[in-house]
C-alpha cells in the first residue's frame, strides 16, 4: 500500500512534465525538420530530398514559379537553383492530428540560372506524417522587404 502512495504521485509529476514539454518538443523538431530540409537543398543532396519531400509535392516559389518533386529535386542538382544560405528568423507552427502548418520568415542567398539573389522570405510550409516521418507537401513563399 506504502508503495501505491509513493508511485502514484511520481507517475502523476512525470504525466504533467511531458505534457508540459510536449508542444515545445513538436515545435522545435519542426524547425529541426526545416532546417534539415534547407541544409539537403544547400548540399545538393538529392537523397535527403526524395525522403523529406512527398510524391505530390507542391512547391511554389517567390517568382511564382511552381515545381512538383521531381522537377523541385531536378532543379537544385542541375544548378539551375542553387541555395547558398537559409536562414530561418522565425517561425511557427500548427498540429492537426497528421499535418503540421509552419509559418516563418527566411532569408535566403544563392544564384538563379547563374545570377546571385538575396531574399527575405515570408513562408508557409505544410507536412504530413508518413508511415511515421513527415515530408513537406506544400511549400509558398512570398518576398518580403
Amino acid at each position: 500500500m506504502r508503495f501505491k502512495r509513493i508511485l502514484f504521485p511520481v507517475l502523476f509529476t512525470l504525466l504533467i512534465q511531458s505534457v508540459c514539454f510536449l508542444p515545445a518538443y513538436a515545435q522545435e523538431q519542426k524547425q529541426t525538420i526545416t532546417l534539415e530540409r534547407f541544409q539537403a537543398m544547400i548540399n545538393r543532396d538529392s537523397v535527403k530530398l526524395d525522403a523529406l519531400l512527398a510524391d505530390d509535392l507542391t512547391y511554389i516559389h517567390s517568382n511564382g514559379i511552381l515545381e512538383n518533386k521531381k522537377e523541385h529535386i531536378r532543379n537544385i542538382m542541375s544548378g539551375k537553383i542553387i541555395y547558398l544560405k537559409m536562414d530561418i528568423k522565425e517561425q511557427s507552427s500548427k498540429h492537426y492530428n497528421e499535418t503540421d502548418i509552419n509559418n516563418g520568415i527566411v532569408e535566403v542567398t544563392g544564384k538563379l540560372n547563374g545570377t546571385e539573389f538575396k531574399l527575405m522570405l515570408r513562408f508557409t510550409e505544410v507536412y504530413k506524417r508518413n508511415k511515421n516521418k513527415w515530408q513537406l507537401v506544400n511549400w509558398q513563399s512570398t518576398k518580403i522587404p
